[in-house]
């Protein structure tokens, strides 16, 4: 209603279907986390923990609003907020592991591959939304899914930065021996854009 009843929506069945495959993914890996006692050896932190908290706290209190009819707690708003938290969450999985390429100089055990995957995905998915306005004959419809374009432009922005420390600044840099692969160990986290598993290792 906002954009009027002729609006096109450039949220295609595809943009579900992705989102459902990386829930189930992401659900599986947790369960292979918790199963194999991932979360004894490595527990969360409690910036996770609260950020976790603060999210689903938030999100419910949020639902019930709509439940209850509370004035401007509409579902389509309910939406752009969880799309800007993915987006905001997309940010800090990517960071940890260019920090650490920094510390140790080095992209040595760093699976290049998940990335090349990753950023194929961010670049393939902005050039399916360019096409659907091309179809829709809407060039405005890009701004109608804004949270794609965003994430795309962040997918290829970060893996960019992989990219760059991979092939360019560290290219023939190994890991120091004079650093504890404690505070230097590689570190896991999950592609935001294809739901599996970087495995920095």
């Amino acid at each position: 209603d906002r954009n009027g009843a002729d609006a096109e929506i450039t949220v295609q069945s595809n943009d579900v279907a992705f989102s459902i495959n990386a829930l189930v993914l992401t659900l599986f890996t947790l369960g292979q986390i918790f199963y194999y006692g991932g979360f004894s050896t490595q527990p969360l932190s409690r910036t996770t923990k609260g950020i976790i908290g603060a999210t689903v706290g938030l999100s419910l209190l949020y639902i019930l609003g709509i439940f209850f009819h509370v004035p401007n707690f509409d579902w389509i708003d309910f939406l752009y907020i969880m799309a800007t938290v993915k987006l905001i969450l997309t940010v800090m999985t990517y960071i940890p592991q260019i920090v650490l390429n920094y510390k140790r100089k080095s992209t040595q055990g760093f699976n290049i591959w998940n990335v090349i995957f990753d950023f194929s995905g961010g670049l393939l998915s902005l050039i399916q939304l360019y096409f659907d306005c091309v179809d829709m004959n809407d060039y405005g419809g890009i701004l109608g899914n804004w949270a794609k374009l965003v994430l795309s432009l962040i997918t290829l922005v970060f893996d960019g930065i992989y990219f760059l420390q991979h092939y360019v600044l560290y290219r023939n840099n190994s890991i120091s021996s004079e650093m504890g692969e404690s505070e230097y160990s590689p570190v896991e986290v999950s592609s935001p854009d294809n739901g599996f598993i970087n495995e920095f290792v």
